[in-house]
């Protein structure tokens, strides 16, 4: 299941741009506006301000590279629990902020999809 997890609250962090670049070109003619993580996924769209296209490669990749990073943090995090004398209470703590960053990324989906 964690397996499934991890790549989910990477597309969430990814969705929120929380951690990601807005890329704006400058010049006298209108160009939209890219956003990245650290690869361009989401595209503003000229003809309205609540309408974005989506690139599934940069998703896709975006959401590799967040998801190794987050597997990494999984891991430390799992031996620091592992070592700490309070085990039962570090690890509640742990398991609560993985439901919330769930319930965070599951919300992000449906404001992306209501954008659309």
């Amino acid at each position: 299941m964690k397996y499934f997890l991890i790549p989910y609250i990477a597309l969430g962090l990814i969705l929120s741009l929380s951690i990601g670049l807005v890329y704006q070109c400058t010049g006298p003619e209108m160009f939209p506006e890219f956003y990245g993580s650290p690869f361009v996924f989401k595209q503003k769209s000229l003809a309205s301000s609540m309408e974005y296209f989506f690139s599934i490669s940069g998703l896709l990749l975006n959401v590799a590279v967040w998801s190794v990073l987050l597997a990494f943090i999984h891991a430390m995090i799992r031996n620091v629990i592992e070592r700490a004398k309070h085990q039962a209470l570090f690890r509640t703590v742990y398991q609560t902020i993985i439901v919330l960053l769930i319930l965070f990324t599951t919300l992000n989906i449906a404001a992306d999809i209501a954008m659309l």
